[in-house]
Formats: structure tokens, C-alpha cells, sequence
């Protein structure tokens, strides 16, 4: 595309965006991938414990996970409370 009709592609859509449902979609599917994002990467962070807890313990994956994502949602708990005023 040449640099004229770029301009006048962005000009475009700069002026008519108002009447263009398109932005609400995009953004929703923006917080989509960001959650999707954030869950995967909370996984990863949690299989290496998950790991050591059964290959040390013998646990099941199961109950691996289930600890380890109960001690991680308790530790969270306690962090947001923390930073409140009627929790200190």
C-alpha cells in the first residue's frame, strides 16, 4: 500500500470509528486473550512445584494441584487483605 492511501485509510477510520461497533468486539476479544494469556502462565509457573510435590511425595497429579493452587489462592488472600485499612 503506498504511503498516500495509508494516510488517507487512517484518516478514514479516525473520522468514522464513532459508528463502528468494531472497537467494542476488538476490545473484548483483547481482554479474552489477556485472561487467556494470564492462566497459561499461571500454570507454568505452578507445574514445577507440582512436579516436586510428586515425585518427593508420591502425590497424584490431582491432589498436586489441588494443594498447590489452594496455598497459592490463600497466600493471594492474604496479600490483597493486607493492603487494606481494616485488615491492619
Amino acid at each position: 500500500m503506498a504511503q498516500h492511501q495509508m494516510v488517507v485509510l487512517g484518516l478514514y477510520l479516525f473520522r468514522y470509528h464513532s459508528f463502528l461497533p468494531s472497537g467494542q468486539i476488538i476490545a473484548f476479544l483483547f481482554f479474552v486473550a489477556l485472561i487467556f494469556a494470564g492462566i497459561t502462565s499461571a500454570v507454568s509457573m505452578l507445574e514445577p512445584l507440582n512436579t516436586w510435590l510428586i515425585d518427593r511425595f508420591c502425590f497424584s497429579r490431582t491432589k498436586a494441584n489441588i494443594l498447590t493452587i489452594s496455598v497459592a489462592y490463600g497466600l493471594g488472600v492474604l496479600l490483597l487483605l493486607s493492603n487494606t485499612a481494616s485488615y491492619q
